[in-house]
């Protein structure tokens, strides 16, 4: 078995899927789960091989920061809001190792007194929750995860990003505000933790990609009004 063939085969044993499976049968189960994987989603193998897991948890990248700022007396709090909100259990295992107080949307919408970490699990609030935060990541962009998440909505509340260096569904328009300084592009894992880092440290920074923000908006100027001008154009001829 390669590395990838045996994560997937201590994964289904962690996770209960064996348990109802005769023992003569277990080797057979084991080979279709992953010819399975190999056929209908490869990049299941190629984020193990590159990874050495099965996912790559970057929740706990970011509450390693979190930590890290708690330590030298920084005041900081930590939004998580997870693409799929069935994740939750898995989010708050994490959150338990970490011993860090946190709070789940779900559960309960108003965070205790000292709360640390919120974990917004539920769907389509995303505009409304991260309104509050002083920068953030984009998610899906470091390895193994490609593609990245959409960068515009939080651009758009003025909130500095940095972003890894897989943001290829969003290439277009992450290029080009890097270029105009609405975000911060880091090359990998160690120097989005230095620029999440420094924007928590600094004021000043944060004042400044906020601004860079409004303008790259402005820049943008406004859909519906493109959209209208183009239908004039078309009317006209």
């Amino acid at each position: 078995m390669t590395v990838a063939e045996q994560v997937i085969s201590v994964f289904c044993g962690v996770k209960g899927y064996l348990d109802d499976i005769d023992l003569k049968d277990i080797a057979e189960f084991e080979s279709k789960i992953i010819e399975k994987c190999k056929s209908d989603n490869p990049e299941i193998i190629d984020s193990i091989q590159s990874s050495g897991k099965l996912e790559e948890d970057k929740e706990k990248l970011l509450i390693e920061i979190v930590q890290t700022l708690r330590l030298e007396n920084l005041d900081i709090r930590l939004l998580l809001v997870p693409r799929h909100a069935e994740r939750r259990e898995e989010v708050m295992g994490t959150l338990r190792t970490c011993e860090l107080p946190f709070q789940v949307r779900t559960r309960d919408k108003i965070a205790k007194e000292g709360n640390v970490v919120y974990l917004a699990d539920t769907t389509g609030e995303l505009a409304s929750l991260v309104g509050v935060a002083d920068f953030g990541f984009m998610g899906k962009t470091l390895p193994p995860n490609k593609g990245g998440q959409n960068p515009i909505e939080p651009i758009a509340l003025g909130i500095p990003l940095v972003v890894g260096p897989n943001y290829q569904n969003f290439h277009e328009t992450c290029t080009d505000m890097f270029l105009h300084g609405a975000a911060i592009k880091a090359q990998d894992r160690s120097e989005v933790v230095k620029q999440l880092l420094q924007l928590a440290k600094s004021e000043n920074k944060r004042k400044e990609l906020k601004l860079a923000c409004a303008e790259w908006m402005e820049k943008q100027g406004s859909p519906s009004a493109f959209t209208l001008e183009v239908i004039k154009k078309k009317l006209e001829i």
